[in-house]
């Protein structure tokens, strides 16, 4: 009995010094999760130090993949809160990936997918990339609002914001705001701003931004 004990820690004890495959994918995925959360919170030095470590993680591997990834998901979610389009660190490793899905995404982030590249895309951007493509704004606003997942939606609409009515933007703003995603509430905010005619709401509006940026 005593032996078998022995043999059983020791058995236990090999199994957890072995690694864990992908383990650095796993660590750079939810680093960047961390990332995307903190920085539409406005957490910024939070958002910093998650995205290091989820470059840092990626960077364990010769496959560029979650490194691709990484870098365009933070020109995706930047661009989302009205900063303008910043890619080139994916451009700069892009051809060392080749990858369809990365290329599809990049084209309808920057408003130039194909019809042909509508099904390399994750599938809650398909229905709108297909009506942005043909140019159906209104239908592309209706499949925006259907979009369960908010960092989706906050991208999809970003890219037509010009087109969106006031009644869609206050719905995204009430949604992020519970979310509690402080930097997308502002920029939100402020296009209800541009958009808005009534001097009252409008001043309204801009003691919100005011409270909210001090």
């Amino acid at each position: 009995m005593r032996i078998l004990l022995i043999f059983i820690m020791i058995y236990l004890s090999s199994c957890s010094f072995q690694p864990h495959k992908n383990q650095w994918q796993f660590k750079s995925s939810n680093s960047f999760d961390l990332y995307i959360q903190n920085f539409l919170k406005s957490n910024n030095k939070m958002a910093k130090n998650n995205l290091k470590r989820a470059i840092l993680n990626a960077k364990n591997s010769s496959d560029f993949t979650q490194l691709a990834k990484i870098y365009l998901g933070r020109c995706a979610i930047r661009l989302s809160v009205g900063e303008s389009i910043d890619c080139r660190n994916y451009q700069k490793i892009s051809h060392l990936v080749l990858d369809k899905k990365l290329e599809a995404y990049y084209h309808l982030l920057n408003l130039s997918i194909k019809t042909q590249e509508i099904i390399y895309l994750p599938k809650i951007y398909q229905p709108f990339a297909i009506a942005l493509v043909d140019k159906n704004y209104s239908q592309a606003i209706q499949e925006i609002l259907k979009q369960d997942k908010i960092t989706s939606k906050l991208i999809s609409a970003r890219l037509i914001k010009d087109r969106l009515d006031n009644q869609s933007k206050n719905k995204i703003i009430e949604e992020v705001s519970f979310y509690g995603y402080k930097k997308s509430v502002i920029f939100w905010l402020k296009e209800l701003k541009n958009s808005t005619i009534d001097k009252r709401k409008k001043a309204i509006i801009t003691q919100k931004i005011y409270i909210l940026e001090n």
